[in-house]
């Protein structure tokens, strides 16, 4: 008879996109340089820049790009501020050629408000927002009746999960501020169309004060909520088309983390079983479904937007420490298998290339029969953080995801029909460097249920930039920092400091 049991081997490692390779250290000979530009950059620029080497630019193409480097901050020190052709947010931009650095300013006043509300001397429990109606319901449940000990216990309740302390406000400030110029900055860089030396690394400086004050790109409220609430109203951003400042939103303080998550999955199997008609969701989203229903679900949700699309998918066995290792390493195996083939042959929409099966037995388990399961990750697996998702909205960016009919709907507002394309998609396709336009799939991305910048999430940053350096034209560069080391065939390399006017082969 089969038990549930531990391991013979350890996880297989995760599956991740390789790390751009590192620029060469200062110091390291030309082969190094031109083989580790090669890998980070491509052939065809390392071909450019060594021709430019050997041959040596034209004087009047070098009078032209230090002209350019000269022009100091565009098209001012103060930045301009912009919105998008996509007639979403708003922000200021400005480039600096001499530091190589396009930065984004937003600022957001926020209107702070309770969640809930309560007389002291009632115990009355009053919502700010219809939203939160069922909250209050549930504060006075918990505490039913009229009595002093009653009054004083929905008292407490609200003031230290609904009720802002000005410690609060500060902390909400300072850690939006951190979540979005971490999240957003530095994670793609753009080259001029003339001069492939000259670059264009993102910076985003975020100015988040209480208060709505004239010239804030985003006006919002932000209610207050304890951590983990999934009640109230949902987050949004609403904007004006033709103003970049008149922005508003509404939020609740819980979602500066993830109340939510679409990208992960389980399955709960019978003991000693791996029959997928027995298993049970005990996912966040639709607890309950049976097996298949809940892999019907997925199949719709996370189906590809375009031919070569569609997040990969990572099927996980697991089995409780009841019984023989040995065992319940195989049954681990049956479970992640079942649940595999049951997404790689209902239909076409999920490719088995996109699937990873693996198999951990007793892995980190215990004998409780929630390690009886099977765990399903789609993309990274990184539940979205909402503040994240609806700041992409304040840059000009539109959703990503989608809510077909028989799937789980991961979002409810303005998600389209996967594959179609969304209202950066143009802007994206435009970028060169070998950017797709965007579509509309559920998927990792931040603007559809995850929280990777992928290159098409830059495509207002460029559009932005290109407006303050015309003439002169910017593309898609690639991931993460721009080169600091340019290898120089006929001297020493140079190396650019980050914050230095970038030099090259001259």
């Amino acid at each position: 008879m089969h038990h549930e049991t531990t391991p013979e081997r350890a996880p297989d490692p995760e599956h991740e996109r390789p790390p751009e390779p590192a620029p060469p250290e200062h110091g390291a000979g030309p082969a190094a340089a031109v083989l580790g530009l090669q890998q980070s950059h491509g052939n065809a620029w390392v071909a450019r820049a060594m021709q430019r080497a050997l041959m040596r630019q034209p004087d009047a193409e070098q009078a032209a790009r230090q002209a350019f480097v000269a022009r100091g901050p565009m098209p001012a020190a103060a930045g301009v501020d912009f919105q998008s052709a996509t007639g979403r947010g708003g922000f200021n931009v400005r480039y600096d050629p001499a530091t190589s650095e396009e930065v984004i300013t937003l600022k957001v006043g926020i209107d702070f408000r309770d969640g809930l509300s309560v007389d002291p001397a009632t115990g009355v429990v009053t919502p700010n927002d219809p939203g939160f109606a069922a909250a209050a319901a549930s504060v006075t449940a918990r505490n039913p009746g009229g009595t002093p000990e009653a009054i004083a216990a929905r008292v407490t309740e609200v003031q230290t999960d609904w009720a802002w302390a000005a410690q609060q406000r500060t902390d909400w400030q300072n850690d939006y501020e951190a979540l979005i110029e971490g999240a957003w900055g530095g994670q793609h860089h753009f080259t001029a169309d003339r001069w492939d030396d000259v670059y264009a690394d993102v910076r985003i400086d975020v100015n988040v004060h209480a208060g709505l004050l004239a010239g804030d790109h985003c006006k919002a409220t932000v209610f207050k909520d304890p951590p983990g609430n999934r009640q109230g109203p949902g987050a949004a951003v609403t904007s004006t088309p033709g103003n970049s400042t008149a922005a508003t939103g509404s939020f609740r303080s819980s979602d500066i983390t993830g109340t939510g998550d679409y990208l992960n999955y389980s399955l709960q199997f019978d003991n000693n079983s791996a029959d997928l008609r027995t298993a049970t969701s005990t996912s966040l989203e639709a607890p309950g479904d049976a097996g298949p229903a809940h892999l019907d679900k997925l199949i719709v949700d996370f189906q590809r937007g375009t031919p070569t699309g569609g997040a990969p998918i990572r099927i996980t066995g697991h089995a409780s420490t009841t019984g023989d290792g040995d065992q319940n390493l195989r049954l681990s195996r049956r479970r992640a298998e079942a649940v595999a083939n049951y997404l790689r042959t209902h239909g076409d929409k999920i490719a088995g290339s996109r699937i990873t099966v693996e198999a951990v037995g007793t892995d980190g388990a215990a004998a409780d029969e929630r390690w009886r399961r099977v765990d399903i990750q789609i993309g990274d697996g990184r539940p979205q953080v909402t503040m994240a998702h609806e700041t992409g909205h304040m840059f000009g960016l539109r959703d990503e995801y989608a809510s077909p009919a028989g799937g789980i709907s991961p979002g409810a507002g303005t998600g389209g029909g996967i594959g179609t394309p969304v209202g950066h998609g143009a802007l994206a396709a435009a970028m060169g460097g070998g950017v797709q336009t965007a579509v509309f799939e559920n998927n990792d991305s931040i603007m559809s249920v995850g929280n990777v910048v992928r290159p098409q999430h830059y495509a207002t940053f460029l559009e932005a930039l290109n407006s303050v350096t015309t003439p002169e034209r910017f593309h898609y560069g690639g991931a993460g920092h721009s080169p600091t080391a340019i290898p120089d065939l006929i001297g020493p390399d140079v190396v650019r400091p980050p914050d230095a006017t970038p030099t090259g082969v001259a």
